[in-house]
């Protein structure tokens, strides 16, 4: 899988060949939370530093898609996805003596039936789940939002030049 990635200063991400998760977010606070930002789009990479990268990634990478067909309209859930429960216990297992205050706290705020639902938040949270509990190397939010959680997830990094531009 080839992506691309914006930036104002390659030299770190070439030396390295992969992201360091300690120097992430140095631009901005992660809309969708922390991790490595690619995107399939060539012109959208762009738009976040004029030298862009491409990124490929190991075979067997898996993206977690946070927006499920039906469940969101565009980048805004709109109905609980099929994956829920299983954010909202971890959310819960986070902090067991205060499991009712949590639970409370998820149903309120990162319930997308909630009508005080925190959308940013629950874009920032479901990152933090998919790389807390590993069950993919980062999350697909939309072609222009994809969040890498796992810096070995990342086979290469060159600079993007027209004939890599996917």
């Amino acid at each position: 899988m080839v992506f691309f990635h914006g930036t104002k200063d390659p030299k770190l991400l070439l030396a390295a060949q992969t992201f360091d998760p300690k120097r992430l977010q140095a631009r901005d606070s992660g809309f969708f939370g922390d991790g490595f930002y690619v995107t399939k789009n060539w012109k959208c990479a762009g738009t976040y530093g004029r030298n862009i990268l491409t990124i490929e990634l190991q075979p067997g990478t898996r993206l977690f898609h946070a927006l499920e067909p039906g469940a969101s309209d565009g980048i805004v859930p709109t109905r609980r996805p099929s994956y829920h429960d299983a954010l909202r216990r971890w959310y819960v297992s986070l902090r067991p003596d205060r499991a009712a205050r949590l639970e409370e706290e998820f149903d309120a705020l990162y319930d997308p039936t909630s009508r005080e639902f925190e959308r940013l938040g629950w874009y920032k949270l479901v990152t933090r789940w998919v790389g807390a509990t590993g069950i993919a190397d980062g999350v697909f939010f939309t072609d222009s939002e994809i969040v890498l959680t796992n810096p070995r997830a990342v086979s290469f990094i060159e600079r993007a030049t027209k004939g890599r531009r996917g």
